[in-house]
C-alpha cells in the first residue's frame, strides 16, 4: 500500500513560489464532467464508496500529496482536503474567538420544525454559541468537575464488569459487547446529568437493558446512520423539499424519539424537585443566561452526544488490546497498574485516575487509529496561505484526522497500536506534529466540550474491565473495518472472548 512516505519530494512540500499559487493549481483528483458539471464522484465512489470515505481520502492524499481540491457533486463550490500537520497547526493558530466550521443543514431544519433551541455543536451564530458554549465549559471542561463524577460512574462501571462476567460464565466465555457498552455510556451520562441512575442496565445479564433505554440507544444508533446518507446531498436542494425526502422523515423518526424519551426524563427530574445541587441538569437550570427551554435542550444534547462517541471509543480500544500481538502484555501491564493505583480502594476516584498513565496512552492510541470523526471542518474566516496556495475566504477546509494519525511520517509503525508512543515522550522530536496528527476531541474554541467527562468514563470501565477480565479475540472472529455512519464505528456487533482473571495480586 502507498503511504505518505511513497510521494516524491516536490508532492511533499509545500509550493516554494515567492508568491502563493492560484486556488486552482492545487491537485484535483480525476473528474468526469467539464466545468461546472466536473465532479469526482467517481472517484469517490469505488470499492465501499462513501461508507468508507476514510479510506478514499488516505488513498487521495497516498496519491496527491498532503493538500488537494475536489468537490463530490457539479454545481458545488471546491473543498480544499488537508493532511498536514504544519498547515493544521496554522489553521488552528490563526482561528478567531469563533471558529466557523460545517453545519448539518437537516439537523437544523429539524430544530426549526419543533422550534428547539440551538444544537452547540451545530451553530455559526456568535452570540447564540458563545450562550450555549459558556455553561457547557463551566460545567464539563473544568477538572473540578471530575471528583463529583467519579462515584457516579464508577457504581455503573462495576455494574457492567459484574455483568459481562456472568454473562461469560453462561456462555463458554463468549460475549457480544457492544449493546452492553452503549447502554454503559447512556447510564453512566445521565447519573451525571439527572444526579442519579435511568436504571436501565443493571449487574444481571438475565434482566434485558431497559425498552425505552434500549430504544433510545437504537434512535441515536438511527439516527447518525441516516445522518451520514443526507450529509451528501447537494446543497443547493430546496429547505421546503426535505420534508418529502425518505431519508429525511427517518431522521425525523429517530430524532422525534430521542428528544420525546429525553425530556420525558428530564422534566420527571425537575418534577421531583429533588435537584442534588451537582447534577448537570440542575447546573443548567440555575444558568442565568439559560431560560428553562434551553436549559432541558442544552441536557438532552448531552444525553443525546454521550451515548455512541463514548462507547465507540470503548469498543475500538477493547478491539485495538484483544488483538494487538502482544495483547497479554498489554493486558498484565494494564492490570498491574491499576492494582498498585488502587490499593485497598474499590471504587475508582480522582487520585487513582491520577496514576494509571498506561490505560490512559492506550485510549489515546486507540483514539489515534480510531478517532470518532474521521474528519474535522473549519471555513477560512479570510483570504489566506495554505502550503503555498491561496485559499479563498470561505472555503471549506476538510481535516483529514484519520488520515494524519496514520502517517508515517509521523508516527512510526502507524498501523500497529503501541500505547507505549505516548509515554517518555521527552524521547521524541516529532511531539507538535503528533499533537496536531491526532484530534479525536478536535481542539480549540470548538474542541469537544464533553472530553473530561468521555475520557472519565472510558478510563474508569477500561480499568475495571482489564483488571477482572482477560480479553481474547476469538479466531473464528474476522478482524474488524470501520466504516462511516457519522462516526467511524466497528462494522458490526462486537464478539470478544472474556475469562476471569484468575487472581487479583
Amino acid at each position: 500500500m502507498l503511504s505518505l512516505k511513497s510521494l516524491t519530494p516536490g508532492a511533499r512540500k509545500k509550493s516554494t513560489h515567492s508568491r502563493p499559487l492560484l486556488f486552482s493549481n492545487i491537485p484535483v483528483p480525476p473528474e468526469i464532467g467539464f466545468g461546472n458539471f466536473s465532479s469526482s464522484l467517481p472517484y469517490f465512489a469505488k470499492g465501499d464508496g462513501f461508507k468508507r470515505l476514510f479510506k478514499q481520502f488516505q488513498r487521495l492524499h497516498n496519491e496527491y500529496g498532503p493538500i488537494a481540491r475536489l468537490r463530490f457533486l457539479p454545481f458545488t463550490p471546491y473543498l480544499v482536503s488537508i493532511a498536514d500537520p504544519d498547515a493544521i497547526a496554522q489553521i488552528f493558530r490563526s482561528e478567531g474567538p469563533m471558529p466557523q466550521r460545517m453545519t448539518f443543514v437537516p439537523w437544523e431544519i429539524y430544530r426549526k420544525e419543533h422550534n428547539m433551541p440551538t444544537i452547540v455543536g451545530n451553530s455559526n451564530d456568535y452570540e447564540e454559541w458563545k450562550r450555549f458554549r459558556a455553561s457547557l465549559c463551566d460545567h464539563l471542561l473544568r477538572p473540578k468537575n471530575i471528583p463529583s463524577w467519579c462515584t457516579r460512574i464508577d457504581d455503573v462501571a462495576q455494574d457492567v464488569v459484574d455483568r459481562v462476567k456472568k454473562e461469560a460464565a453462561a456462555n463458554n466465555g463468549i460475549v457480544t459487547l457492544t449493546s452492553t457498552i452503549k447502554a454503559y455510556s447512556l447510564e453512566a451520562v445521565s447519573s451525571i446529568l439527572f444526579g442519579k441512575r435511568m436504571g436501565c442496565i443493571t449487574n444481571d445479564p438475565n434482566i434485558p437493558i431497559e425498552p425505552q433505554s434500549q430504544g433510545f440507544i437504537d434512535a441515536v444508533d438511527g439516527f447518525f446512520a441516516v445522518s451520514e446518507r443526507l450529509i451528501h446531498l447537494p446543497p443547493y436542494i430546496p429547505l421546503s423539499l426535505y420534508k418529502h425526502i425518505p431519508a429525511y422523515k427517518e431522521l425525523s423518526s429517530h430524532a422525534d424519539y430521542i428528544f420525546n424519551v429525553g425530556e420525558q426524563l428530564l422534566l420527571e427530574k425537575i418534577q421531583e424537585r429533588k435537584l442534588t445541587g451537582d447534577d448537570l441538569l440542575t447546573l443548567f437550570l440555575q444558568r442565568p443566561e439559560l431560560n428553562e427551554s434551553e436549559a432541558i435542550s442544552q441536557a438532552l444534547g448531552l444525553l443525546f452526544a454521550g451515548v455512541d462517541t463514548t462507547a465507540n471509543a470503548i469498543l475500538w480500544t477493547l478491539y485495538l488490546i484483544s488483538t494487538s500481538t502482544n495483547s497479554s502484555e498489554i493486558q498484565s501491564k494494564i492490570r498491574d497498574e491499576v492494582n498498585i493505583a488502587m490499593g485497598s480502594k474499590s471504587v475508582i476516584d480522582e487520585e487513582i485516575l491520577g496514576k494509571i498513565p498506561y490505560i490512559r496512552a492506550c485510549v489515546k492510541e486507540g483514539l489515534r487509529l480510531y478517532p470518532p470523526a474521521s474528519v474535522s471542518t473549519r471555513i477560512a474566516p479570510e483570504d489566506t496561505t495554505i502550503m503555498g496556495y491561496s485559499i479563498p475566504k470561505g472555503t471549506l477546509l476538510m481535516m483529514q484526522c484519520y488520515v494524519m494519525s496514520r502517517d508515517p511520517n509521523v508516527f512510526d509503525n502507524s498501523n500497529v497500536f503501541k500505547p507505549e508512543r505516548w509515554l517518555d515522550r521527552d524521547q521524541t522530536s516529532n511531539r507538535s506534529k503528533e499533537a496536531y496528527s491526532t484530534l479525536p476531541f478536535g481542539m480549540g474554541a470548538r474542541g469537544c466540550v464533553g472530553r473530561r467527562l468521555a475520557e472519565t468514563e472510558i478510563y474508569i470501565l477500561l480499568a475495571h474491565i482489564v483488571r477482572n477480565i482477560d480479553l481474547q479475540w476469538l479466531s473464528s472472529e474476522s478482524l474488524l473495518e470501520g466504516e462511516l455512519q457519522t462516526l467511524l464505528i466497528p462494522e458490526k456487533p462486537m464478539i470478544i472472548s472474556c475469562q476471569p482473571v484468575s487472581s487479583i495480586n
